[in-house]
């Protein structure tokens, strides 16, 4: 798998460049990687800033001839980068997450087992203005309690039906937001779904729905 500016090689003055939509293809090989090896060729970052094709398959015969075993590697400058997990100092622990009770939190993907347990912390850290979404919105008894459990405990709280994809629907709900008298002071973005299936009988659908 071949990207560009997929990858942030430390130390090096190339962030401009980085290029996130194309990391997935990382974490895409190395699933083949894993599930089918007798197709593995390896993963190449070329460089951001290369002038001509004839460089950019330089790099790659290099790897496909280089005498060592490296699967992920990276070049920058005409120098190359293989992938290393090296020890780090631990950061200094940050001052705990403080909740005002007069701001409001939004959480995507408010109704589902994530969403939920989210909302159910942040009220026992004193939040009292709740915005959840999801794509169908309140859909089981499970969830209508849980957000009935909240409003026992004096939170307000909002379930909006909105798919998170949705840049018409996001676009309305930032405008809802910014009319509103709480001050949005916090999103947990919890919505997504979840699939677990082989790549070799993964289909377009599957791909589509996430």
């Amino acid at each position: 798998v071949a990207t560009r500016a997929a990858q942030a090689v430390p130390d090096l003055a190339q962030t401009r460049a980085f290029a996130p939509l194309q990391a997935p293809l990382w974490g895409l090989g190395r699933v083949i990687a894993l599930e089918a090896p007798e197709f593995w060729g390896g993963l190449i970052d070329l460089d951001p800033s290369t002038a001509t094709k004839d460089d950019d398959l330089a790099a790659l015969c290099s790897c496909l001839f280089a005498p060592d075993q490296e699967e992920q590697v990276a070049f920058r400058a005409g120098q190359r980068y293989a992938a290393r997990l090296v020890r780090r100092q631990v950061p200094p622990p940050t001052p705990p997450l403080v909740v005002a009770p007069a701001a409001c939190y939004l959480i995507t993907g408010g109704t589902g087992t994530l969403g939920l347990a989210n909302a159910h912390w942040l009220a026992a850290q004193g939040a009292r203005h709740l915005i959840l979404t999801s794509r169908r919105g309140v859909t089981t008894a499970t969830q209508q309690a849980a957000v009935d459990t909240r409003v026992a405990q004096g939170v307000r709280g909002q379930v909006l039906a909105i798919d998170s994809a949705d840049p018409q629907a996001m676009a309305e709900l930032q405008t809802l937001l910014a009319a509103q008298a709480a001050p949005l002071r916090g999103v947990i973005p919890a919505a997504g779904t979840s699939s677990v299936q082989p790549l070799a009988t993964l289909a377009w659908a599957t791909m589509a729905e996430v």
